[in-house]
């Protein structure tokens, strides 16, 4: 099937920013109620402002927008918090709920601060715990739980020192289902802890920077009538060494193919950084790492570059990207940026934006790549084409990427950053 995508501009770029990330999810397990939201950028990994409005039509009208920032950002005693929330809800239609993922940060301090340190080399700034929000088939919340892989708190602050030193993680995955109907989703941890898991040395693995980088689990969620909950298990950690990755293997797509097998598309990083004594030799190429599960998700093979069906390498920026099924054809797809290997630099370029679908092993089918969209003659180097959200209709049945071109004007100097178009791509499939 031959893929088509379109492309519309929502929000045009406003000369010298903020941005706004425009994105949509559904709210229920309906095919009509949507949620429009709106986060105003004008820092990197941090937004500034959030707004939301809701359509009963699936798209067609709008009401008015409601300022919701205050759920989402707050001071608390000894900095901040802030949550960070996967929109894309999935429906289990086992124990007809609506499940996603949230990530709770706390900053010391305050996050300016936080963020600064953190990349002069202290990682105790930023706290990250994980959790899994259930919701019921109107989408109203019935509990929140925190993905908890050892003991310690379930929830406090930054006076509990237990609680700043265990379970911490980073959840911004799409929870998808396996075949039996179980919940799947990447769970990422520190690379010492994921080490330890294993009962590894990580100073032979990755002794550069073990609190930055990190290791991926998977994480299986069972639902248990009786208790009228999930019950979870984490698979063995994927880990990788810092001489391949300098931090380590992140923002993780997990899908289940048809004949069983549990893929795991990973972001690896080819950047030298000073402070984090990174051991990474100049010229690495940077690539998408795969490792894959044949157990159903206990253990996973050794983290290895990706490939097409062809054998030809994924050459990737750091930079995230996205498995789906496909609502018209059922097929697994993949989008993200596949760059010139001769150009890739730490976290660029990030373009091009392709799709392209997965074979039965796991592997990219060549003759389906398809372009999304690419650099314009007058455009930056430094735009970002991957600050993208997703949105599967479920009456059209093709699939809706919004995008956030961050960096598009970018100067060397780094200004302008957010100065870009918010843009949305209609991908459908044609014979």
């Amino acid at each position: 099937m031959k893929i088509t995508v379109e492309k519309e501009i929502l929000v045009p770029a406003k000369k010298n920013g903020p941005s706004e990330m425009i994105f949509q999810y559904y709210a229920d397990a309906s095919d009509s109620h949507r949620v429009e939201r709106k986060e105003i950028t004008k820092e990197a990994d941090f937004f500034n402002n959030a707004f939301e409005r809701e359509s009963f039509d699936n798209g067609k009208t709008w009401g008015e927008w409601k300022n919701v920032y205050k759920d989402d950002f707050t001071t608390v005693p000894g900095g901040e918090w802030m949550q960070y929330k996967v929109p894309q809800r999935t429906y289990d239609p086992i124990a007809h709920r609506q499940v996603s993922l949230r990530l709770e940060r706390l900053f010391v301090n305050n996050h300016k601060e936080a963020e600064d340190v953190f990349w002069e080399g202290v990682r105790d700034h930023m706290i990250d715990h994980s959790f899994i929000d259930v919701r019921d088939e109107n989408g109203n919340m019935l509990y929140s739980e925190m993905l908890k892989y050892e003991d310690g708190p379930d929830k406090a602050g930054l006076e509990n020192a237990e609680y700043l030193a265990t379970n911490l993680s980073y959840a911004q995955g799409v929870i998808t289902l396996a075949g039996n109907g179980d919940l799947l989703f990447p769970l990422g941890v520190n690379m010492d802890k994921g080490c330890q898991i294993l009962g590894l040395d990580v100073n032979k693995i990755f002794p550069s920077c073990p609190k930055f980088a990190a290791a991926q689990m998977v994480v299986r969620g069972h639902w248990n009538p009786d208790a009228e909950r999930y019950t979870f298990t984490y698979s063995k950690p994927i880990v990788i060494s810092d001489l391949d990755s300098a931090r380590g293997l992140i923002e993780p797509a997990v899908m289940e193919l048809p004949n069983g097998r549990i893929i795991v598309v990973m972001r690896g990083s080819n950047g030298a950084y000073e402070p984090w004594h990174t051991r990474i030799e100049k010229g690495t190429p940077g690539v998408k790492w795969i490792s894959w599960s044949d157990d159903g998700g206990k253990t996973f093979t050794e983290a290895r570059p990706w490939h097409f069906d062809n054998g030809i390498f994924v050459y990737s920026s750091s930079s995230i990207s996205y498995l789906f099924n496909s609502l018209r054809n059922g097929r697994c797809y993949w989008i993200g940026n596949i760059t010139d290997p001769t150009m890739n630099w730490e976290n660029f370029p990030r373009w091009p934006l392709y799709i392209a679908e997965v074979n039965e092993r796991g592997f990219l089918k060549h003759d389906t790549l398809t372009l999304i969209d690419t650099k314009q003659p007058n455009e930056s180097v430094y735009l970002q084409l991957s600050n993208f959200f997703m949105l599967h209709d479920r009456v059209n049945l093709n699939t809706e990427l919004y995008l956030t071109k961050i960096g598009q004007f970018a100067d060397d100097q780094g200004k302008n950053v957010y100065e870009c178009d918010s843009c949305r791509y209609l991908i459908d499939w044609e014979e």
